[in-house]
């Protein structure tokens, strides 16, 4: 988190920008970054009154695992919470696993994380990158390593090249 604040404002009008140009991940990504998790949510519930019902939860599931990614788990709670003010019909087993997993990330709990990412395996099937992402808060969290092999490094070089 040290330095992303002081471009809080950029990626906030990044988010807006892109916002406008119907540039959805880009918004998404530069939300996240700019840590307005209220603002994020509220993007959110509109993008979810417009498209399937059954993918709201994983819009807002995204963004919360994104925020962790970077390590603010004060945003992630933030826009877990208003999602379900926004949207009170927001239940699955996929939300029930991230209220889960922010508990869990409160406290010193890794096998308890590990045991989550066993139990709601096939939910968080539903997107591919999940389990990137959770390999990543343990590392941010815990410090703990990929649990997708050895080759993170490599990958994430090769991503980066092309």
């Amino acid at each position: 988190m040290l330095g992303q604040k002081n471009s809080s404002p950029l990626h906030l009008n990044l988010a807006e920008t892109y916002l406008e140009l119907d540039m959805d991940s880009k918004c998404l990504r530069s939300f996240v970054r700019s840590g307005e998790a209220s603002k994020l949510a509220v993007v959110l519930f509109n993008w979810g009154r417009s498209g399937p019902s059954s993918n709201r939860d994983l819009m807002v599931v995204n963004g919360v695992l994104q925020f962790l990614c970077l390590g603010n788990l004060k945003a992630a709670n933030e826009l877990f919470t208003k999602s379900q003010e926004l949207d009170a019909q927001l239940k699955s087993p996929l939300i029930n696993f991230t209220r889960f997993l922010l508990l869990t990330l409160e406290r010193d709990a890794y096998p308890l994380l590990q045991s989550l990412r066993q139990k709601y395996h096939a939910v968080l099937n539903r997107d591919p990158q999940f389990l990137t992402y959770l390999d990543r808060i343990a590392a941010v969290f815990y410090q703990k390593k990929s649990q997708q092999g050895g080759m993170g490094f490599l990958a994430d070089l090769m991503k980066g090249l092309m």
